[in-house]
């Protein structure tokens, strides 16, 4: 994509990257977030990293698969740990803006919900009893 010669703030990739998403929520291809993952990682551009976080959240709001309680604990692991302050906060804001729990298209908000779990519950209270992120 961008990585050979990269266009400005990486519009190329983010393209690319909500293209694979489209395809895959359509079904065009199978559903998998190990790609976005690949792209959110450090080290990478700031805007690859955003995209690719931000249709993470999407994937996690939209979906009701049993992947979803991973990736939601991968999320609150960089929420905590990642060293770029503006992804720790572009995650945080994702996350409040698309909650995983409930979805304007599905009604599992209870124990159905694939994100419902006590190691998330954990997760989530030891996030917001820091004093500092």
């Amino acid at each position: 994509m961008d990585t050979i010669k990269p266009s400005f703030r990486h519009v190329v990739g983010v393209a690319a990257l909500s293209v694979i998403h489209n395809l895959q929520r359509n079904g065009h291809i199978p559903s998998d977030s190990k790609i976005f993952w690949v792209f959110a990682a450090p080290k990478l551009c700031v805007n690859m990293r955003k995209a690719a976080l931000h249709i993470i959240v999407e994937r996690l709001s939209l979906s009701r698969k049993k992947q979803s309680t991973n990736d939601l604990m991968r999320l609150l692991t960089m929420l905590a740990q990642d060293t770029d302050p503006a992804i720790r906060l572009h995650i945080a804001t994702l996350l409040a803006l698309m909650p995983p729990f409930s979805a304007h298209e599905c009604t599992d908000t209870g124990p159905t919900n694939p994100c419902n779990t006590v190691q998330i519950a954990d997760e989530l209270w030891s996030l917001m009893s820091r004093t500092t992120l």
